[in-house]
């Protein structure tokens, strides 16, 4: 299907609780609203997150997702703790079975989705910033998996994430130790992209964002497959996709 034929409702139409949406252009800005939780992933939040990124599955319209969140002290604290202590061992798996789905459908989503970091990132959020392609923070920023300082084993996935992003030897530090990295520490870990002034971070993510919004969607969405498919493929396979993916848009 191609990218002409895409039609989805609009982000507006769908009726969210925890997130609020707003289109502007091939920009759409989502915003995890939770601030008296910490917005944190809850079970109806991350249901609500998947439905969203499964939509953009079919807008060939929309080049860029900019995530936000509410108030500048949290950008996403993790999964909802009080949730968690009811859990027993089917809910706890069949809640991370979710967050897998919503990570996954957004590395297989077209658009470039940029995670705008404000405040403290912590375990599943930091999960679902790692699963964005690009991020940017404020400097007063902290980013952290605190998940064995509390007890919990990550079940989304971050310590595949981590590893390919930081090296095995950085993980295993932030993992074991659950240490908290200032913006700052965390660009030079190359965690995040670019670190902005608090008062800027808004301001200067919409500029990039429309920056990339500039470029072709069909070179977008097919660089970040074919970034995304070279981490689980050897050499020579993915010179051969990569090269056959490129004939078929010729």
């Amino acid at each position: 299907m191609g990218k002409e034929q895409c039609e989805a409702p609009s982000c507006e139409a769908l009726g969210y609780k925890f997130l609020k949406v707003h289109e502007e252009g091939a920009v759409v800005r989502l915003h995890i609203d939770r601030p008296h939780q910490m917005n944190t992933l809850s079970v109806d939040t991350l249901k609500e997150l998947v439905q969203f990124f499964t939509g953009m599955l079919y807008r060939g319209d929309v080049k860029v997702v900019m995530v936000t969140s509410a108030g500048d002290k949290v950008f996403v604290a993790g999964a909802d703790i009080r949730e968690l202590d009811g859990f027993d061992r089917d809910d706890a798996r069949w809640f991370c079975d979710l967050g897998h789905s919503l990570f996954n459908t957004m590395e297989r989503v077209p658009q470039v989705i940029l995670a705008v970091i404000d405040g403290y990132c912590m375990g599943g959020g930091f999960d679902f910033a790692m699963a964005c392609d690009l991020r940017v923070a404020s400097e007063s920023a902290v980013i952290a998996h605190t998940a064995c300082r509390m007890g919990i084993i990550t079940g989304f996935g971050g310590t595949q994430r981590l590893k390919r992003l930081v090296g095995l030897r950085e993980a295993k530090e932030l993992f074991f130790t659950a240490k908290r990295l200032s913006s700052w520490e965390a660009l030079d870990m190359g965690l995040v992209h670019r670190v902005y002034p608090d008062g800027e971070l808004h301001q200067r993510a919409k500029e990039l964002a429309e920056s990339i919004a500039n470029r072709g969607w069909e070179e977008l969405s097919t660089l970040k497959a074919l970034l995304n498919r070279a981490l689980d493929m050897d050499r020579r396979a993915y010179m051969l996709y990569e090269t056959y993916t490129t004939l078929a848009r010729c």
